[in-house]
Parts: structure tokens; sequence; C-alpha cells
């Protein structure tokens, strides 16, 4: 299957899983063999287990406690809870790890929320990440809440360097690049290709245009001298920043690779290997809402598709 076929087939994807799924009774129910696979569990306690193996092999980590948007209070105050608990985590343990968070899971998106409390809460549990060494990252979501994203990582980014996400399927992302770059404590980025449902005008359609773009960002930043986090599963981008590191375009000391776990170990341990570093982002939390993030994955890796349906099989045995 050539890229571009994979790319139409991404789209049918998109179609059935945003269109179809939703309406076919116990989907949650099936996408459970797909999570064992992408996921750590449902506990802080999973996570952590998963990050000391990930350690023992020779990994770092990065933590998310899964979920989108924040609709009510409740959910906002039981995200702060366990980021709380899961940094102590970490600290006690001393896990190789950093946390990676949505703020539209601490419900900085929402204007329902009463800002004051909302963004006391979120810059309370930032500065606990800090005092803690628990490097912290601002994982991207639709391009809608680009103004208030950036509004965040300018704010802490004047305390505090902080990791944060471009993805290389915006076509003005070189805009985004420019606003970020300007905070007092030098970002580091994590270039990915973009895994959101977006309209034709904001981002490309076609894999070979996202991969360009992808490449161009390596190396403008690069150049700057910016850390990255060379974020895929594209074999052939990560064979490409390779020769970049190896013809000294690139220093290994500044960048590092990261990948999803479940989706393509074999690769990551190859290039542990090979001596790079590579961060593996591991994700944890209840069935209902790892299955947004479950889809994504299968949409980013069509041969993961049948994961799901093995479970009705699997119910018969």
């Amino acid at each position: 299957m050539t890229f571009e076929n994979e790319g139409f087939m991404r789209y049918l994807l998109k179609f059935f899983f945003f269109k179809i799924w939703p309406k076919i009774p116990y989907h949650t129910s099936m996408t459970r063999i797909a999570a064992k696979k992408f996921s750590a569990g449902k506990s802080i306690e999973d996570a952590l287990l998963l990050g000391k193996n990930l350690n023992t092999e020779g990994f770092h980590c990065l933590f998310n406690y899964a979920g989108d948007h924040g609709d009510s209070p409740e959910i906002r105050d039981k995200s702060i809870r366990v980021y709380g608990k899961l940094i102590d985590g970490i600290r006690e343990q001393k896990i190789l790890a950093g946390i990676s968070v949505k703020l539209g899971q601490m419900g900085l998106f929402n204007q329902n929320f009463h800002r004051g409390k909302t963004r006391s809460m979120f810059f309370s549990l930032v500065e606990k990440m800090y005092e803690s060494g628990v490097p912290l990252w601002i994982d991207e979501e639709e391009d809608k809440y680009k103004e208030k994203t950036n509004e965040i990582i300018s704010e802490i980014g004047g305390r505090h360097p902080v990791g944060n996400v471009l993805q290389a399927y915006l076509r003005k992302i070189f805009d985004k690049v420019n606003k970020r770059g300007e905070v007092k404590n030098r970002p580091i980025f994590r270039i990915c290709k973009g895994a959101y449902s977006e309209s034709a005008d904001i981002i490309l359609k076609r894999t070979s245009a996202v991969r360009i773009l992808f490449k161009e960002l390596v190396q403008a930043l690069s150049q700057k001298g910016y850390y990255l986090q060379i974020a895929t599963h594209d074999k052939k981008l990560v064979n490409w920043v390779i020769e970049l590191e190896k013809t000294g375009y690139i220093s290994r000391n500044n960048f590092e690779f990261a990948m999803l776990y479940g989706v393509d170990m074999e690769l990551a341990r190859h290039l542990l290997k090979m001596g790079y570093k590579v961060v593996i982002y591991v994700i944890f939390g209840e069935d209902k809402d790892i299955e947004g993030y479950v889809v994504r994955r299968i949409i980013e890796k069509p041969k993961y598709v049948f994961l799901p349906i093995l479970t009705v099989f699997k119910a018969f045995h």
C-alpha cells in the first residue's frame, strides 16, 4: 500500500469512527482489546508500574491521563487530583518521566467555569511539577484553541521551560513556531504529524505534503538550536533524521525520539540499541476516555483497525 493510499484509508477510517462507530451498540466495550495494547491500564499504579518497566529497558516516559475536554468542574478537579498523585509517584519511585497534559481536560477552554479558580488550580499543579523535578509538556488540541493554548504556554514559559507540540499537518505551523519562540524560557518542541480531524483549509491532507512540512520543521528548528522531540513512527522520517545526525546537521544531544506505547515498540527498541534517547508516551485511564485515543491510533496506523473487531470473536470463545 502506498502512502497516498494510506492517506485515503485514514480518510475512510475518520469517517467511520466519527460518524458511524459512536452509533454501534457497546462500541466502547469493543475497544478494550485495542486499549490493552496502547495503554498502561486504568490506574496511577498501572501507569507507574509500566513506567518503571520501561525505565528498566532504558526508555524515558511521558504520562498522560486519558481525556479530552472537561465538561464539568468534577472532571477538571479529578484530572488535577490524578496528576497530583502521579507527580508524587514519579518522585517517590524515582521514575524517569514527565507529564503531558491537555489544557481542555483541565477546563481551561471552558467559558462556563470560574476562570480564576480553574487557572489557579492548574498553575498550582504546574508549580508542583517543577518543584518535584517532573518535566511538563502541553499537548496540542484542535486548532480553534490555538490562541488560548499560546496564552497558557506563554505564561508558563515566562517562569519555566515547557515542552509544547507542533503538528506538521497545519498549514500555518510556522506562525505558531514564531509565536511560541518569543517566550522567556526557551521552549522544547515535539514535532508530530497531527491526529485531529480538521478542515482542509487548516491542515494538509496529503501524507507526502505533511512529511515535507515535518522535515522543514526539523531543519528550521535545528538550525535555531532548539531541543527537539521527534515524535513519529514513520520509518522513512526516522531514517531521514538518523541521516541528518550522521552527517552532522543535527547533534544527537539536541534531539530525542518519541513514540506511543504499543504502536511500534520494535522500532523503539531498535533506536534505543542504536544509542538514541527514546521517550515512550504512556496513556492510562478509564475505558470511555481511552476510546478516543485508541481511535486516533487506529486512524494513524490503519493496520490496527481489526483490533476492536477481534473482541467480538473473543466474546464468543
